[in-house]
């Protein structure tokens, strides 16, 4: 069975799965070799850095989603995740080992968060709420001012160290794909997927096309963009299950999606 096939019974894999996390900085090392010889126009060179930079991290969390393992693993895997991202103030001149180190480390914390989280998730139609919420949040994160992810966005140096990087074709340089937050979440609807038998290639082609949009609305404004908006929509529409609400949680559904609505109403009346 593919690593991304769907488990009959829910259950998570083996501690190897783990090793699908190495495809983020794998793929990030072999873009920053290719990189420089690619002569391809401005549009595209974007295109490619956000879709190299989203499928690294897709690939490594829906791979590593079926691996769970013990929680002295899990936060020695945490632990060697953040001590990677620092690591980086030490070898800051060489950007490429940098964005390797970083990226490895980003996709381990994210599934170590995100994937406990969605392993511990009752019942599939919870991700309709809880995309709901974060859409709005990372919404008003991105568009308010004093939103952190609004400022994360204004700082070179912490999104050097808080999101997915690859390199930019025909140049040496790197640039941003994905924040934590949006890794999170991924993790968390692999971990979803993985408990509950969900089919993990369908949740990772859901999620593709929500990055895709989200990466076309960013090279279309020149601008940071809420990936978690176009991520959720897909999400909830290209998987049936996460729309598919018990009796008993219809009520707080109605309230979370409410709230989220407030919130992005409230942001976009806000002075700024």
């Amino acid at each position: 069975m593919s690593p991304l096939g769907r488990s009959s019974s829910g259950a998570p894999g083996s501690a190897p799965g783990l090793l699908g996390l190495l495809f983020a900085p794998a793929l990030t090392a072999l873009g920053a070799l290719l990189a420089p010889r690619l002569d391809v126009s401005e549009g595209m060179a974007a295109a490619l850095t956000f879709g190299g930079g989203a499928a690294s991290a897709l690939v490594a969390l829906a791979v590593a989603a079926r691996a769970e393992v013990a929680p002295r693993a899990t936060a020695a895997l945490a632990a060697g995740g953040l001590a990677l991202i620092g690591a980086t103030f030490l070898i800051a001149p060489r950007p490429v080992i940098a964005v390797v180190l970083v990226n490895l480390g980003l996709v381990s914390v994210a599934h170590v968060a995100g994937g406990a989280i969605g392993r511990r998730v009752d019942h599939p139609g919870h991700l309709l709420p809880a995309f709901a919420v974060a859409a709005a949040a990372d919404l008003a994160s991105v568009l308010h001012p004093s939103g952190p992810s609004h400022a994360i966005a204004s700082s070179a140096r912490a999104l050097s160290l808080l999101a997915i990087g690859f390199p930019v074709p025909g140049t040496g340089a790197v640039a941003p794909a994905l924040g934590v937050g949006d890794l999170i979440f991924l993790a968390l609807l692999f971990g979803v997927a993985a408990r509950h038998g969900l089919s993990l290639i369908r949740a990772a082609l859901a999620a593709a096309v929500g990055l895709a949009v989200a990466g076309l609305l960013a090279a279309y404004f020149e601008a940071a963009v809420p990936a978690l908006v176009p991520l959720a929509a897909a999400v909830v529409v290209g998987i049936p299950e996460a729309r598919r609400l018990r009796p008993e949680d219809r009520r707080t559904t109605v309230l979370a999606v409410g709230i989220a609505v407030a919130v992005v109403v409230g942001v976009l009346l806000s002075p700024r």
